[in-house]
């Protein structure tokens, strides 16, 4: 984000004093803003924000809440994008695909966390759709020999309620490790004869939600 003056750009990471000022002027009708999201390494440049919006802005505008980022490392030096230090997200597309990509970035780590980026990840993240898919191919089976159970499933129960639990905590990183790796498992160790249609259903919806890019197992 930044602002232009005189057809120059002036960056708020270094200029926040200025930027807290900018906003005061000009977008004070959208103050305050609820949170603000910032990368570790930036605290620095937040603790400069926070100085100029109590010195320069009244109470009810002030910036409510602040999200740290967890900073990545990358085989245990931090990422840095300028410096050609890092993982960058074309490059994990092109060389995994969008679905293993963005299933890899979900599962890393809790966002206000540090983590460390394994080259191993994406390799990780394909194992476990592939896991998906096995299981998911297996009721498809029994289903189109229509021996699927009508009688409620524990572990489809279980299943939703852990997951609807992580979802309201805002943990999806949670909720996706529960679908794409405790259903498959649970799953895997049920017997064919006591597979049941709200199983299948579940392997339906957990696909399109946490796989969008993934069609049903055949």
């Amino acid at each position: 984000i930044g602002i232009t003056r005189n057809g120059k750009i002036i960056d708020p990471m270094f200029d926040s004093e200025l930027y807290t000022l900018f906003e005061s002027q000009k977008n004070a009708q959208k103050l305050p803003v609820d949170i603000f999201f910032a990368e570790e390494h930036l605290k620095n440049w937040v603790a400069k924000k926070i100085y100029a919006e109590t010195a320069i802005l009244p109470e009810d505008q002030r910036t409510r809440s602040y999200f740290i980022l967890g900073m990545g490392t990358l085989e245990g030096k931090r990422m840095s994008a300028s410096r050609g230090h890092s993982i960058m997200v074309p490059d994990l597309i092109k060389n995994h695909g969008g679905l293993v990509a963005r299933l890899t970035l979900l599962l890393t780590s809790d966002p206000r966390e540090h983590f460390d980026w394994d080259k191993g990840l994406p390799h990780g993240a394909q194992r476990m759709i592939d896991r998906f898919e096995t299981q998911e191919r297996r009721i498809i089976e029994v289903a189109n020999a229509e021996k699927l159970l009508k009688q409620p499933s524990e572990t489809a129960r279980d299943i939703r309620t852990k997951i609807n639990h992580y979802v309201r905590q805002g943990d999806l990183r949670k909720a996706a490790l529960e679908a794409l790796v405790q259903l498959p498992k649970r799953t895997s160790e049920t017997h064919a004869a006591h597979l049941t249609e709200d199983l299948a259903t579940c392997f339906n919806d957990y696909r399109q939600i946490f796989l969008g890019g993934l069609n049903a197992a055949r």
